[in-house]
């Protein structure tokens, strides 16, 4: 016997980046404009350590330059970090306003 079938809707929702910010000088990463993502944190807490986890999008060698030299400052016995180079890619959107014709 063949299986029942039925069609149904499904309505997603999912988060997107539709802008972005350079965490060191604060200005905007273009969007299709190569960037860095960096990944930092330290384990000095065993599992508690989750919360020192910290992921910033740097826009430049001269920012990425900053934030190293910062990092290397900071004292951990046990810190990391990791850098990736990526395009930025983000999302454009519609704000919906409310139709304020029906009263």
């Amino acid at each position: 016997m063949p299986r029942k079938r039925i069609k149904r809707f499904i309505q997603v929702m999912e988060t997107v980046d539709v802008s972005a910010h350079c965490d060191v000088c604060k200005t905007q990463i273009i969007n299709g404009t190569e960037y860095y993502r960096v990944t930092r944190g330290h384990r000095d807490y065993g599992n508690d350590s989750i919360d020192a986890i910290e992921y910033k999008d740097i826009c430049s060698d001269v920012c990425l330059h900053e934030e190293i030299l910062a990092y290397g400052n900071e004292v951990s016995n046990t810190k990391f970090i990791n850098i990736e180079k990526d395009t930025l890619e983000l999302h454009q959107y519609i704000e919906l306003k409310p139709n304020n014709s029906e009263v």
